[in-house]
């Protein structure tokens, strides 16, 4: 595996980090375990805020609010299975990054590339998944133990393939509904509707929002 860098993360309180490291996994094998590894601890974790949080207030309501309820406390992504996905992505055209602070996987970027930009000329990269660890994400009763864990990564690996490939400042992604707000609040464009992506919606960062966006990063 490669270190790619070293980062403080903001904790949730007034807490910060100092220990957090972003990896990018260069052998099968780290791959695999990490992407196990990652299975187990996030499924354990969701499993623990279903049966403290959720089952509780299951009964009674309909199909549509519990579902709603489920989601509120797991996350639209509770349905990834990161070994699953590992197996499917194990092609030099994918890179994986891992945030790992506190021995634990604090977030995730799995990134395609190279892609063609659908705005600007050159080449990006494609975030084909991003996640962070559930104890990272606040819910109606528990509050994220460490912030700002996705904007790390996007920044970090926005500056990785600038660096590395010369790709334009820049990236695109398809974004789960709940977290088109978030993308939209980063400064990346909306594409609209792709119905060949799931009816997912689609954005691109360009490239001045991208300087800015590694600008505020470095700066923080």
């Amino acid at each position: 595996m490669e270190l790619i860098t070293n980062l403080p993360l903001a904790g949730g309180s007034t807490s910060t980090a100092t220990c957090s490291e972003v990896l990018r996994l260069t052998s099968v094998s780290d791959l695999y375990n990490y992407a196990s590894k990652c299975q187990q601890e996030w499924s354990s974790t969701r499993r623990d805020l279903f049966l403290t949080h959720v089952e509780p207030q299951l009964a009674g309501l309909t199909t549509h609010e519990g579902e709603r309820l489920i989601i509120q406390y797991l996350g639209e992504d509770l349905q990834w299975d990161w070994l699953n996905k590992a197996l499917h992505t194990n092609s030099p055209e994918y890179d994986w990054f891992i945030l790992q602070c506190d021995s634990k996987i604090q977030g995730v970027l799995v990134a395609y590339h190279p892609k063609k930009s659908h705005t600007e000329s050159g080449d990006v990269f494609y975030i084909d998944y991003l996640a962070a660890a559930p104890w990272n994400r606040d819910t109606p009763k528990t509050k994220a133990q460490y912030r700002g864990i996705g904007t790390s990564l996007v920044a970090t690996v926005a500056d990785y393939y600038i660096r590395v490939h010369s790709y334009k400042p820049g990236f695109l992604l398809h974004s789960l509904p709940a977290a088109e707000g978030y993308y939209q609040g980063i400064g990346m464009t909306d594409l609209g509707i792709d119905p060949s992506k799931e009816n997912l919606r689609q954005f691109e960062m360009g490239k001045t929002q991208c300087l800015g966006l590694l600008l505020r990063r470095r700066a923080s």
